[in-house]
């Protein structure tokens, strides 16, 4: 089935937050405010300017769960970068993609059933189709729920 994934548009910063909330279809003002609190911000993106610090991925640890948390725990560096040739979404299942528009910043994406739905915009297309559109985007790594990793 196409299209059950419920992503909602993400605020400044929010692609963390919005992409959980689209994965254990809670309302993404739920996992905000959970996040919050659990990061001890008022907003969001005070918490994300905490990005490479314990407090922003242990409140990320907190809403995703322990299921989900190793899926979306995107700290890490990559040792190779993959061309868009060496990754799929697979085409049942759930998961995430996260890529990376270097050298500045990283985004992460849910995916269902062969499609992403990008917070940012999120009515589902295929990957290619996100790449044409996204062209200085570089994949970091593909995620499946089912499988913890897929590549």
């Amino acid at each position: 089935m196409r299209g059950e994934l419920n992503v909602e548009r993400q605020g400044r910063n929010e692609c963390m937050l919005a992409t959980i909330a689209a994965l254990q279809g809670r309302p993404l003002s739920q996992v905000r405010a959970e996040a919050c609190r659990a990061a001890q911000v008022d907003k969001w993106n005070e918490a994300i300017q905490l990005c490479a610090h314990d407090a922003y991925w242990r409140a990320v640890e907190r809403v995703a769960g322990p299921d989900l948390y190793p899926i979306v725990c995107c700290r890490y560096a990559a040792t190779m970068v993959p061309t868009a040739g060496e990754w799929a979404i697979p085409n049942s299942g759930r998961g995430v993609i996260v890529v990376t528009f270097f050298p500045l910043t990283s985004h992460i994406m849910p995916w269902e059933n062969g499609l992403i739905y990008d917070p940012m915009d999120p009515h589902p297309v295929t990957l290619e189709d996100w790449l044409r559109g996204n062209p200085t985007a570089t994949i970091l790594a593909v995620r499946s729920i089912k499988e913890k990793t897929h590549v």
